[in-house]
């Protein structure tokens, strides 16, 4: 009979360790105001909201991961952030979404932009986004983006994409400093197919100067590109950002940038 309490005291250190050991490793809190975030990373979680992927950034305290749909012609879609925890190195987040998201809306219906957001205590570990509902979906990551880098970031009224769900997106478009200040500098993220990037100059109609270049990762991820260009002299009207169909050679993703003549 003396034994029991030591029985009994093991018995609830052996349950204790057990509970603790199912719990998540990385204690995370889900975010659903925005406006209570630091103005760094709420302008991040805005920009990121509006493409399908999941992405991660940290400030000096938190890491932050947020997981998007890009737009939802459903005003009923919804996406949670069901667990966060360490498996084998990585920051494995799990998602509650079947699949990449329509976007058949209807003449004058407004898209919703469903996305969930979540932080923990900072960590270096890299993050693996996780469908709990459909374990075949990959969930597109951002690879080689700069730090503090943004979509859609470009000077207002100059960008027009040709799709409400554009697989290019451009972000700042600042001018290369130094004596090569003539040069225009355009960066963006693209998932495209082999990653290929096409950039041409249009005047009068007519298009002109073609040059490529390969973002950090092809589709289904999304990768950063860069394009340095000279523009040239006298008056151009367009400068064109697009990907060209393995199929037949057409242009897809379309992306316009107005000019001013020579920049």
């Amino acid at each position: 009979m003396r034994f029991r309490p030591h029985l009994a005291l093991i018995g609830i250190l052996t349950l204790s360790i057990i509970i603790i050991g199912c719990q998540p490793t990385s204690g995370y809190q889900l975010i659903t105001n925005l406006e209570r975030l630091p103005d760094q990373v709420r302008s991040w979680a805005e920009a990121y909201s509006q493409i399908f992927a999941g992405t991660s950034m940290s400030d000096d305290k938190y890491t932050y991961v947020l997981i998007s749909t890009g737009p939802a012609a459903d005003p009923q879609q919804k996406i949670n952030i069901l667990d966060i925890r360490e498996e084998e190195g990585k920051l494995i987040v799990e998602v509650d979404l079947a699949g990449e998201v329509s976007d058949t809306a209807q003449p004058g219906q407004n898209y919703s932009y469903p996305f969930a957001l979540a932080r923990l205590p900072k960590t270096q570990l890299p993050v693996e986004f996780r469908s709990t509902v459909n374990s075949e979906l990959w969930i597109p990551r951002v690879v080689g983006v700069p730090e503090g880098w943004l979509p859609f970031a470009g000077p207002e009224g100059e960008v027009t994409y040709s799709e409400r769900r554009p697989q290019i997106v451009l972000g700042a478009m600042p001018p290369k400093p130094g004596v090569y200040n003539d040069v225009r500098i355009i960066e963006g993220l693209a998932r495209v197919f082999e990653a290929t990037v096409e950039q041409d100059w249009v005047t009068n109609g007519i298009p002109h100067n073609h040059s490529f270049t390969t973002a950090a990762a092809g589709a289904p991820d999304w990768g950063f590109f860069r394009f340095e260009l000279e523009p040239l002299r006298g008056n151009t009207d367009l400068l064109r950002i697009y990907s060209t169909s393995a199929k037949d050679g057409s242009i897809e993703n379309l992306v316009t940038v107005k000019t001013t003549g020579a920049r």
